[in-house]
């Protein structure tokens, strides 16, 4: 079974080339083809995956938007998914 969820998915894929801030992190969703997942929605996915571990909230100092890293354990979780998909389309 996979770790993460399509959605999951997706939101972290967007993080591996870089921190993003919510609005933008937001916006790649929906043009994966996520849900149009409403703002409180989308707080609760991104709590859900800090919560797991998988993103850290980054405040900047010359920013008042949240910005979202990806850490170890969600490229762990990231690469496990992929290869989930992958052995099984083989």
């Amino acid at each position: 079974m996979p770790v993460l969820t399509a959605t999951q998915y997706v939101v972290l894929f967007a993080l591996a080339s870089g921190m993003q801030c919510g609005p933008d992190l937001r916006t790649a969703l929906l043009a994966a083809g996520g849900s149009n997942r409403s703002y409180p929605a989308f707080h609760q996915l991104t709590a859900r995956l800090e919560r797991d571990g998988y993103v850290r909230r980054r405040p900047l100092s010359t920013d008042r938007r949240v910005w979202f890293a990806l850490t170890r354990e969600g490229r762990k979780a990231l690469q496990t998914t992929r290869e989930f998909y992958v052995s099984r389309s083989l």
